[in-house]
């Protein structure tokens, strides 16, 4: 039962319940006037009931999100991010850090942080499929960076196409709405003036499209304005 059917419902069970009194039949302006204070009773609850369903009601992106998570990712698609990281995270360490002899700390994948995002991206009709994923701790450090990465859905399956840096720590954080028209929507929390690292409160919104095998950035709100 949805929230829309769980309200009328409760309603339903408030006018038959026996606790309930409808008026009698109108016979003079007392019994008349009863009539019309239920009758505004009743509107007023239906119209309070509606607005807490509507409000209950997930979001088309939310209900999107939520079929994600519920969704089996094909191995696949996880064995091609899987190496694809490790190399990066190899790539990144050896030319970015400098690390003491016998340090065993570098970066890693915070894997509970993937997410996943379906639909079609590349406008061929087949549903592709968009991941967001979380690095952190390059170079001994506690920052950490949100990626995207899109597979394209193949004859051969679902195949690693391309992915990006899109936020991270001091810069901004993501997840995903959804995907529309080709291009894949985030909502983001921008950091404003004041606001502390663990905690940006600016809310935003960008989208990605894939134009020759990379992501481009179009239509970013809620970032602080650039200085003068």
């Amino acid at each position: 039962m949805n929230a829309a059917e769980f309200y009328k419902h409760a309603l339903t069970l408030t006018f038959r319940s026996p606790g309930f009194v409808p008026p009698a039949p109108a016979g003079n302006r007392r019994t008349r006037m009863g009539m019309m204070s239920h009758r505004l009773f009743v509107s007023l609850a239906a119209a309070i009931l509606t607005m807490i369903a509507a409000s209950a009601m997930p979001s088309a992106s939310a209900a999107q999100a939520n079929q994600a998570a519920s969704r089996t990712i094909p191995p696949s698609v996880e064995a091609q991010l899987d190496t694809h990281i490790k190399r990066y995270i190899d790539w990144y360490e050896a030319a970015n850090c400098e690390q003491e002899p016998g340090s065993t700390c570098r970066g890693i994948e915070y894997r509970e942080g993937r997410s996943f995002c379906f639909g079609d991206i590349n406008g061929d009709g087949k549903e592709d499929i968009a991941v967001l994923y979380t690095l952190e701790g390059f170079c001994c450090g506690n920052n950490y960076e949100y990626y995207l990465a899109v597979f394209l859905n193949s004859a051969s399956g679902f195949e690693l196409v391309t992915s990006t840096e899109v936020g991270g720590k001091g810069e901004r954080t993501v997840e995903f709405d959804r995907i529309k028209d080709g291009k894949i929507v985030l909502n983001t929390d921008e950091y404003l003036d004041g606001d502390p690292m663990c905690c940006p409160s600016g809310k935003g919104a960008t989208a990605y499209s894939l134009k020759d095998g990379k992501l481009v950035e179009s239509g970013r709100t809620g970032e602080k304005p650039a200085a003068p």
